[in-house]
């Protein structure tokens, strides 16, 4: 199964700190006391000695996200140590859900813990702490996180080769906010704020239910520079827009919002087998207690309403001309197993995101010649297509086949120029 695969290519921390060069200062054998210095001549030394190796290694965007987390760890740590607060306090944009367990994020421990790995994913652009025996990133995440950047900036989907206007900073200063809803630690999200369309991202949600993958989920953020756009919450789907503040800064303004669901539920057919012993994988993967209609139904709460947009079912134009305007509408994008199509169909519909669109995923070649997808990618928006009283989703015409080579060693043009435009803000 492709959920099953590992991210190929990868580099551990250890051998991306090989491949980097980093020079490690030698240790001092000078009897000087650091007391004589004042926190802020410390502060300035730290702050001096990243400058200088940030602009010795401008190459290298995981590097300095990592330099620069590092540094402000530091700052946080002298800040501790010191009693006191020096330069500006970057305020926590955490929240818990109306669950009584508390978040404590230590957004600022940005070093992996003895049960977790740092791993540098997709060209080395990606830095991303994981947990070593629960919840892991897998192949799905960068399909779904290159899908909603490309839908959102690049190229239409639905077989046309006309190029519809870019949503990013080469075509349009119009700033965009986007949603990850059962965000896990957080890959998705911060997928789609690094690519090239998401540097035009104002703010960032992350929601996601479990504590752990949840505190993770902020480190990674503030790991990968983008905790100033970025808001972490810690809650179910099912509850968690019952607070105040995100109702009022959330609800009814998202351009996209991405969802990864659990793809079994408990006690069905498709779940049946050996349950993963590591509760964290088991929430993941299994249906605990959001169902699919819940998760589109919390999305189709976040999306933006268009003022005088009309309904698919409404529309007079031609069916290229309203697939080529449902591009530009706010949309929930998922993915989801092939073999269960019509589930996440049914609940987009259900919610009242009938006006869809279902991309196929291939492994290879050899699976699109034998019309096996692995994968669907539903985009999902406001509205509803009907035949004969039964939904009717388009179909694009340009269908991911994932691997580029028989080996599967190289992933397709799209997925690599994808990881080639993440990088720095």
């Amino acid at each position: 199964a492709m959920r099953a695969r590992a991210i190929c290519p990868s580099l551990s921390f250890a051998g991306f700190r090989r491949s980097a060069n980093v020079v490690r200062p030698q240790s001092s054998t000078s009897t000087s006391a650091p007391k004589k210095h004042s926190p802020a001549a410390v502060r300035e030394l730290i702050d001096r000695r990243a400058s200088e190796f940030l602009e010795s290694n401008r190459t290298n965007p995981a590097l300095q996200r990592l330099v620069k987390a590092q540094n402000n760890a530091l700052q946080h740590i002298l800040d501790t140590l010191c009693g006191e607060t020096i330069g500006e306090t970057i305020e926590s944009t955490s929240y818990s859900s109306s669950l009584d367990l508390p978040f404590d994020s230590n957004a600022n421990q940005t070093h992996p813990r003895a049960t977790e790995t740092l791993d540098v994913l997709f060209k080395r652009t990606l830095l991303l702490l994981q947990a070593k025996k629960g919840y892991r990133c897998n192949v799905d995440s960068l399909i779904l996180a290159a899908h909603v950047s490309g839908v959102s900036g690049e190229v239409s989907r639905m077989g046309s080769s006309q190029e519809y206007p870019r949503v990013d900073g080469n075509s349009s200063k119009k700033k965009t906010k986007i949603a990850d809803l059962g965000a896990g630690s957080g890959v998705v999200g911060i997928l789609c704020t690094l690519s090239g369309h998401g540097r035009n991202v104002d703010s960032s949600l992350f929601v996601e239910r479990q504590v752990e993958l949840a505190s993770r989920c902020e480190r990674n953020v503030q790991l990968n520079g983008l905790r100033e756009k970025a808001t972490v919450v810690r809650g179910d789907v099912l509850e968690v827009f019952d607070d105040d503040k995100l109702k009022n800064n959330w609800l009814g303004t998202c351009d996209a919002v991405a969802v990864n669901p659990p793809y079994y539920q408990l006690n069905s057919a498709r779940g049946k087998g050996t349950l993963p012993s590591n509760t964290e994988r088991l929430e993941a993967h299994y249906e605990t207690t959001a169902s699919l209609f819940e998760f589109a139904k919390a999305a189709r709460k976040l999306l933006r309403v268009e003022e005088g947009a009309k309904k698919a079912e409404d529309r007079e134009d031609s069916e290229e001309d309203v697939n080529a305007a449902s591009l530009h509408r706010p949309a929930a994008h998922f993915v989801y197993p092939a073999d269960a199509e019509r589930l996440i169909i049914e609940a987009c519909a259900q919610a009242g995101l009938g006006d869809i669109t279902v991309r196929k995923v291939y492994t290879d070649s050899d699976s699109l010649n034998d019309k096996k997808p692995a994968l669907v990618l539903v985009d999902a928006r406001e509205g509803v297509k009907k035949e004969k009283g039964t939904i009717f989703p388009s179909y694009s015409a340009q269908p991911l086949v994932l691997y580029a080579d028989e080996k599967q060693l190289k992933y397709c043009p799209e997925i690599e120029r994808f990881m080639e435009n993440l990088g720095l803000e």
